[in-house]
């Protein structure tokens, strides 16, 4: 990853997800993001050897992301609870995930989940004509997230 520092990596990810949905707001954010994803669409994908399931859900961290993304972009202090906590991912059945590295804070959660978020938005987008046209026409785009 480019940006090593979690917060800026934070903000940068989650600005395009909050352009990419015109959110402007919380509900905004986590009703366009749930909506467009679904809120119960896992963040990450299984482990590619162990095949473990990580447990993170949109519905777990979107609220989050945002909170985070506006305490940054204001300038506020981060509060040690809960975005400077330990954090320790798990997998659908409680398993712990072996390929995170710790110390790992709710923060780099969030850092990653605002990527991969990012990603898979792009993604359903770049690989569905309808959707790839209608992001193209502002109008068109606007009334594709008031539908969520």
């Amino acid at each position: 990853m480019q940006i090593g520092n979690v917060y800026l990596a934070t903000l940068t990810f989650v600005m395009g997800l909050d352009m990419l949905f015109m959110a402007c707001t919380e509900n905004n954010f986590v009703r366009r993001l749930s909506g467009f994803l679904g809120r119960d669409t896992f963040v990450f994908p299984p482990n590619r050897f162990t095949n473990a399931q990580p447990s993170t859900r949109v519905k777990d961290v979107a609220r989050d992301i945002f909170k985070l993304r506006n305490l940054i972009a204001h300038g506020k202090e981060i509060p040690q609870n809960p975005f400077r906590q330990p954090y320790h991912p798990t997998g659908t059945n409680g398993e712990p995930l072996p390929d995170i590295h710790y110390p790992y804070t709710y923060a780099e959660l969030l850092r990653e989940s605002a990527l991969f978020l990012l990603t898979a938005s792009l993604r359903k987008i770049f690989t569905d004509p309808t959707l790839a046209s209608a992001v193209n026409d502002t109008r068109r785009w606007r009334s594709e997230m008031n539908n969520f």
